[in-house]
């Protein structure tokens, strides 16, 4: 029997990882989610609608890195019309079901075996 792979450990918190390669990212990112909070302030959209938008675009880009095929406007639509026909939405709104539970988990406990597993749960039905 062939034996499991075993990946090497990730670099640890005590020198191992040099930080100082993802310090313009981290700032760029920064400055983008400061300019992003503060259209969502000024915007005259109510964030509860736009929300939800923004999460199945980004189920549907980070799925199509796997080879999901699908588009955000077919996401949508079957989300309203409660076809589950299409695999490749499923995927998409599975995806998006488990961010969404994984987000209500963390806020009532912590980070643990049983979140990965639920959330893990949820990407598989």
């Amino acid at each position: 029997m062939k034996e499991a792979y075993l990946p090497q450990k990730l670099p640890d918190a005590y020198g191992n990882l040099d930080y100082s390669y993802f310090f313009d990212e981290l700032i760029d990112a920064n400055s983008a989610l400061d300019v992003y909070m503060s259209k969502l302030e000024d915007s005259k959209v109510n964030s509860t609608w736009f929300l939800p938008i923004l999460q199945a675009n980004e189920a549907v880009n980070s799925l199509s890195l796997e080879g999901t095929q699908t588009k955000l406007d077919d996401v949508l639509a079957d989300q309203i019309d409660g076809n589950d026909t299409d695999k490749n939405n499923n995927e998409v709104i599975n995806y998006i079901n488990a961010t969404t539970l994984g987000i209500k988990r963390l806020k009532r406990s912590g980070f643990d075996h049983e979140l990965i597993k639920e959330i893990h749960s949820e990407l598989l039905t």
